[in-house]
């Protein structure tokens, strides 16, 4: 009886870790000009592990958006536009839905 609880109990909890990259969220920052519209999006629409996609995103930013949402251990593309000064496309996968927390030094 212990057994078959425990095998159920182990398979009910590890579905829960499988973490699907098969979904891929799509953010045209153009249309989305703020950032924390961007963030609002992003946490509204996207899940841990997604393919973060942001189209038309200023040169600048992309560190930022890079330390607060894409993960390191995964690819981090950037494709600047040619016909476009500045303007960048950015694919990564996803850290967490919610940005990363900025820690100021005291």
């Amino acid at each position: 009886m212990i057994k078959k609880l425990l095998l159920l109990t182990g398979l009910t909890i590890s579905t829960s870790l499988w973490a699907d990259m098969d979904n891929r969220c799509f953010l045209n920052a153009e249309k989305i000009f703020t950032a924390s519209k961007q963030q609002a999006y992003i946490l509204a629409n996207c899940e841990r592990n997604n393919i973060l996609h942001l189209v038309n995103i200023f040169e600048g930013a992309l560190p930022i958006v890079i330390s607060q949402f894409c993960r390191y251990d995964r690819n981090i593309t950037e494709h600047q536009s040619k016909s476009i000064t500045g303007v960048t496309t950015l694919t990564c996968v996803l850290y967490d839905n919610e940005p990363r927390k900025i820690i100021k030094a005291k």
